[in-house]
């Protein structure tokens, strides 16, 4: 019933549940039964009043006592770690303490140790899987027991920089990090987060062999906040040098400008403004580009994301101060929003900048922003905003890239300040 993982994995993962019984092209409910012993409620509590403070789903996956959950359902653990605590709590409602061990905050994963657990624990499948293979989610919502979700298995999301199961199956408030098991019962995904109605995604099995494999525990006291600015630094990096390498298309936003459109498959582009209107002054057109890479690191506080945007100004009938006194009063801020502990206030610098070549006399401003993560070494968020202007006609190009080293950022600037020109 149980397949071997990789040849390179832990010998402890090779090992085979004897006394499971075996199922074919359904799941027998007896194996629910069984794997209950195997799914654990994961725990944050507050050290100070004993309460909750976060709830989800965890599961077994080795004999030692080793557990996997997701990320941001320890999340806050890891940003405070005097002030909270972590527990297991098993299906006769036993607390057991557990130790953070290792995270994988890009794929939402968390890699803790039980003091003490059961015997039983999940194998962990390589096999390849069709679109409409039954799975079965597993997780403990709200804190009323064990439930199963059935759905089925459709793929890996298209159009998305990091891999995500498609499962059309509905999961709960506080399945987060349970497994989600083939009819033989063997691990395919782990619960991480829902869409709505009958879609939900799920973390990749293959995500938790290689976070099994690392299996390095810091030894600082912020060794784990080190650990996630690394991974996000070193995903972001490849993210960006992926983007620069790509034919970044040209579009007409109104009849005098080009912009970029979307410069590859994971961004998705939404265009509006105010042509229907006839009491207008001016007309407006906006387009506006992002990504799905958001990464969570706390309550409120997530990173990862691309934004860039284009707003083209043409006075219909106002005079050039007219026109140009209301553009100076638009507002551009970013589009990342995150609570002031965690981040330091922006730092800019600007300049005015020959028009590009071709382009109608006019001006050319251009900025840049970056503003620090206090508890996250060598992280930044970057705003970029970019005035083109003529005198009854204004393009603003602009953009936020979250998470990202000052060098990419620059990188990434130095390409987009090439883009939003004059036709």
């Amino acid at each position: 019933m149980f397949r071997n993982t990789s040849a390179v994995f832990l010998g402890w993962l090779l090992l085979a549940i004897s006394s499971a019984p075996v199922a074919q092209d359904t799941l027998d409910r007896s194996l629910l039964e069984y794997y209950r012993e195997a799914v654990y409620q994961i725990v944050v509590i507050d050290r100070e009043t004993g309460n909750k403070r976060a709830l989800g789903s965890g599961f077994q996956v080795s004999s030692s006592g080793l557990l996997v959950s997701n990320y941001h359902v320890i999340s806050d653990f890891v940003f405070e770690p005097a002030a909270t605590s972590l527990r297991a709590v098993d299906s006769n409602g036993r607390n057991i303490p557990l130790t953070l061990i290792d995270v994988d905050v890009i794929n939402d994963l968390a890699l803790l140790q039980a003091s003490e657990v059961g015997e039983q624990f999940l194998q962990i499948s390589s096999r390849p899987y069709r679109r409409g293979d039954t799975l079965y989610a597993l997780g403990n919502p709200h804190g009323f027991g064990m439930l199963s979700v059935e759905g089925a298995y459709n793929g890996i999301a298209e159009n998305s920089f990091i891999d995500k199961i498609l499962y059309s199956g509905s999961l709960n408030a506080g399945m987060s990090g349970g497994p989600a098991i083939d009819t033989g019962g063997n691990l395919v995904g782990v619960n991480v987060a829902t869409a709505g109605s009958q879609l939900s995604f799920l973390v990749p099995a293959s995500k938790v062999i290689a976070l099994l494999e690392q299996n390095h525990q810091p030894t600082e006291t912020d060794g784990f906040k080190h650990r996630i600015a690394t991974q996000i630094v070193e995903f972001q990096t490849d993210y960006i040098d992926y983007l620069l390498a790509q034919d970044w298309p040209v579009q007409p936003i109104g009849e005098n400008a080009s912009v970029i459109g979307e410069m590859a498959p994971d961004l998705s582009c939404w265009g509006g403004g105010n042509q229907d209107r006839e009491d207008r002054d001016m007309l407006i057109l906006e387009l506006s580009c992002a990504n799905g890479n958001q990464t969570y690191l706390n309550n409120r506080f997530n990173t990862g994301i691309l934004h860039y945007a284009f707003f083209y100004y043409e006075s219909l009938n106002l005079t050039a101060d007219q026109f140009h006194e209301q553009i100076g009063h638009q507002n551009f801020r970013p589009d990342n929003a995150a609570p002031e502990r965690f981040m330091t206030r922006y730092q800019c610098e600007q300049a005015y900048l020959e028009p590009h070549p071709g382009d109608a006399p006019g001006f050319r401003q251009v900025g840049i922003c970056f503003r620090a993560y206090k508890e996250l070494p060598n992280l930044y968020d970057a705003l970029y905003y970019q005035f083109s202007g003529q005198e009854q006609r204004v393009l603003v190009s602009h953009f936020t890239l979250a998470g990202i080293t000052r060098e990419t950022a620059l990188l990434f600037s130095q390409q987009f300040l090439q883009v939003g020109t004059w036709n």
